[in-house]
């Protein structure tokens, strides 16, 4: 069987987030002739055309960079690895540490942490964040023109869009491991670890951390584009898994209704069923927007449930809206006689015969949070039942 084309990959490799072993590990997917990496770093513009030659002739580039190397490469896969940012920056001082030709070597031997992180900030100052950034864009120029903040804060998200695989370094094992799910590549050096630093005091390293942590402002950025980082790698995570086991509309523990057309199922966001008086309930949480994926038949124009208690909230603050563009539905409310409780409908009309309703509500609390009588810390905010879908519009 034929394996699946690849584009043109190039790995921006940030320095001290792992680009070594994952360049490495990665690279002996490709035949030894279609590789560059842990070579000399690329600069921008002298070795524009360099780049234009490696593009043509290789399938796996990785390189550090200086500049805008990136800002017109449209037709590259680009992967770059992001690392924890206080563990980045303290890497990047060992680094400066160990290697007596870094012109800051003498200083940050000479130098208490602080006192070197004060006055050598800017070397430091969201390194990781600049350093992706000015891949794409003329950077320094623009903060010369713009100002810091502004410069980043322009470009930051556009540069981030233009990544396809962004990983936060302590993902790389999974990363290799999902990779090779999504491109059916194997990769022989998958467990290949390299240039691992030798060990420091830990006094040192204790005092080192404390003055990073004592300065948030050098990794303001770098948090920030950490937990994209981190949160970009769960949804790729999803998308693999969904690609080798695609959602088909299973009889499991979310699905809440179930019709001859199709049914209704509690995807995100929902805890398991509880059951009292042979009745199935499911709680909400722990954030505050649920997913509630519907399949219906064309006349089928209204969604149904019953909210049996809410945590914190009031019931009329639960609201519906579509996943795919964020409109709000119309949603009807109505007490019932009979049992402590509301009734809800949700119109469907606009929807697609399989498409997907967020439930949103205001927050999401534990009911230690809530209640005096309650000690549990588990966030929930309102539990419902009998769900069906109906052909009597919601009014």
């Amino acid at each position: 069987m034929n394996e699946p084309s690849l584009g043109k990959i190039f790995y921006l490799h940030i320095p001290k987030t792992g680009g070594q072993t994952l360049a490495t590990r990665l690279a002996s997917v490709f035949d030894p002739d279609k590789i560059h990496i842990l070579q000399e770093e690329l600069h921008f513009p002298k070795d524009v055309e360099k780049l234009s030659a490696l593009v043509s002739e290789k399938d796996f580039i990785e390189s550090h960079v200086g500049g805008a190397m990136l800002k017109d490469r449209h037709e590259l896969d680009v992967l770059c690895t992001v690392r924890e940012p206080v563990a980045q920056t303290l890497s990047n001082w060992r680094h400066i540490r160990r290697e007596k030709s870094n012109a800051a070597h003498r200083a940050s031997r000479m130098l208490r942490p602080g006192d070197f992180f004060d006055l050598f900030h800017d070397d430091f100052l969201n390194h990781q964040t600049r350093y992706l950034v000015s891949a794409f864009v003329q950077l320094k120029g623009l903060i010369e023109w713009l100002g810091y903040y502004r410069a980043v804060n322009e470009n930051f998200q556009n540069s981030l869009a233009r990544i396809r695989w962004l990983v936060p370094t302590d993902s790389i094992d999974d990363f290799v491991d999902l990779w090779t799910l999504e491109t059916k590549r194997n990769v022989p050096n998958r467990k290949t670890s390299i240039n691992v630093a030798p060990p420091e005091k830990e006094a040192d390293l204790e005092e080192a951390r404390a003055a990073i942590l004592a300065r948030p402002h050098l990794n303001a950025y770098d948090q920030l584009l950490y937990q994209i980082a981190v949160d970009r790698f769960e949804a790729y995570r999803r998308e693999v898994f969904a690609m080798i086991a695609p959602w088909s509309y299973p009889d499991d523990s979310r699905r809440a209704y179930k019709s001859e057309g199709g049914g209704v199922w509690l995807v995100k966001n929902w805890y398991d069923p509880e059951f009292a008086n042979g009745e199935r309930a499911w709680y909400a949480g722990p954030s505050t927007i649920s997913e509630v994926r519907v399949w219906r038949a064309k006349n089928e124009l209204t969604l149904r449930f019953f909210v049996k208690a809410v945590n914190g909230i009031e019931y009329r603050s639960i609201i519906a809206r579509t996943k795919e563009t964020g409109r709000g539905l119309k949603i009807v409310r109505s007490a019932d006689p009979a049992r402590e409780g509301m009734h809800y409908a949700v119109s469907l009309e606009g929807l697609n015969e399989q498409d997907t309703v967020l439930l949103v509500t205001p927050h999401c609390y534990a009911p230690i949070m809530t209640r005096d009588d309650d000690p549990s810390v588990i966030r929930c905010s309102f539990l419902a039942t009998d769900w069906r879908l109906e052909g009597i519009a919601a009014s």
